[in-house]
């Protein structure tokens, strides 16, 4: 299953800092800017059928950045913590801790054209709906180099269209299992898309693939495992006594797949309301196991004898997610300034369908259908939200409080925080 949190509210809050010198602003000085962003999300489930009686607390998302500006140069830096991650998540290759979203340095020229080098990030689709709302997982940043063409439509309206070349494009949701070195010269990746924003009306869509995304590199010990795929030994000999298991030093394995995406979505968006859907797809080929020589990659499909490597085989996979959604807040009815100045009321609902299919048709296909309602309270940069989430799916890969996957449905209620600067 492929999921992803919408970040409901991410306002940038710029604070120019101008250096003063002998009390004085110079030319240079009035073109230089400092803006600190940064983003706090929280959630706890109030009810949770998959854990019923057992309400949790997540930190899902810490996020700080910088951006840094002089004249036609600029930087931009971002960080994201990745929170309490369950046990399962932080076992996972494609999880880590920290992760570097954002670090590049470029040209803003006055054509409107920014040239930038580094980890990039490339706009990416729209979605409507509340916080729970499965929405596109967004291959919206890449290791390499980018351009990004803005072109003025009159008023507020304004077309973008991004081109991105490097490499380690990342996997689904931003979490990253590269880290930079030499294998990335190995994995060759683009993204381009475009934006449009015009009377109201807000499309996007965006094309990403990479060629021999590398996945996974072991190097550990590991128990020999027999035909069943249980570990040799740990078995009684004829006198009783304990056989020891048998290990095997594990060989530096490195798997890849070919990787493509595409996510698009189309929406109208008014003052106090919006309205729209989205749309992507992940096509992933089967594993292989690859091998590095002289910068170049040999990518063979992983075999049987390769999974006690780590290399487990597994088919070519598509993922889909379709979905629509609604959100709006109390001014649309004239209703405002409760607790204090400026403060809203915001709703929402959406519906989403999540897909995934293996080549050939096999028993890992599933359709998972999801529905969420949700209403809150925002006022400046904090977000308080109140969300229920149905999900109902094909197979029963919901879990009850034992941890069996025994239901085809789930229900879920949560409170939702967010603090953005």
């Amino acid at each position: 299953m492929i999921s992803a949190r919408k970040i409901a509210l991410f306002a940038v809050v710029a604070a120019q800092a101008s250096a003063l010198a002998d009390g004085e602003k110079t030319d240079k000085d009035l073109q230089k800017s400092v803006v600190p962003y940064g983003l706090i999300q929280g959630y706890s489930n109030v009810v949770d059928t998959q854990a019923p009686g057992t309400p949790d607390f997540q930190l899902a998302n810490v996020r700080f950045g910088l951006k840094v500006s002089e004249g036609i140069t600029r930087a931009q830096f971002e960080t994201q913590i990745f929170g309490n991650l369950s046990a399962a998540d932080a076992a996972s290759a494609t999880y880590n801790g920290v992760g570097i979203r954002r670090a590049d340095v470029g040209l803003a020229l006055p054509s409107n054209t920014t040239f930038s080098l580094g980890r990039t990030r490339l706009g990416g689709a729209d979605a409507w709906g509340m916080d729970a709302t499965t929405t596109v997982d967004q291959f919206s940043w890449i290791d390499g180099a980018s351009v990004v063409q803005k072109v003025a439509l009159g008023g507020k309206d304004d077309l973008t269209l991004a081109l991105g070349v490097g490499n380690s494009m990342g996997f689904p949701g931003g979490k990253d299992s590269h880290t930079f070195g030499k294998t990335l010269k190995t994995d060759r990746g683009v993204i381009a898309g475009a934006k449009l924003n015009i009377l109201g009306l807000a499309a996007a869509a965006y094309y990403g693939m990479e060629k021999n995304q590398i996945q996974q590199e072991d190097a550990a010990e590991q128990a020999v495992l027999n035909s069943e795929g249980k570990p040799i030994g740990a078995n009684k000999d004829a006198q009783g006594n304990t056989i020891p298991d048998t290990f095997v030093k594990l060989k530096k394995v490195t798997t890849a797949r070919d990787v493509s995406h595409f996510e698009c979505s189309l929406g109208y968006n008014r003052d106090n309301w919006a309205v729209g859907g989205w749309y992507q797809s992940v096509v992933k080929s089967g594993v292989n196991v690859a091998t590095i020589s002289n910068g170049q990659v040999t990518a063979n499909a992983a075999t049987d004898a390769d999974a006690k490597f780590g290399a487990k085989p597994e088919s070519k996979t598509t993922a889909t997610v379709v979905g629509v959604g609604f959100n709006g807040d109390s001014q649309l009815f004239g209703v405002g300034n409760l607790l204090q100045k400026g403060d809203l009321i915001t709703y929402g609902a959406s519906t989403s369908v999540v897909s995934k299919r293996g080549t050939p048709q096999d028993s890992s296909g599933n359709d998972i259908s999801q529905y969420v309602v949700g209403v809150g309270y925002a006022a400046g940069g904090f977000q308080l939200e109140l969300g229920h989430d149905l999900s109902v799916a094909e197979n029963k890969v919901f879990t009850n409080k034992n941890g069996e996957s025994v239901n085809n449905s789930s229900n879920r209620t949560y409170l939702l925080g967010i603090y953005s600067f």
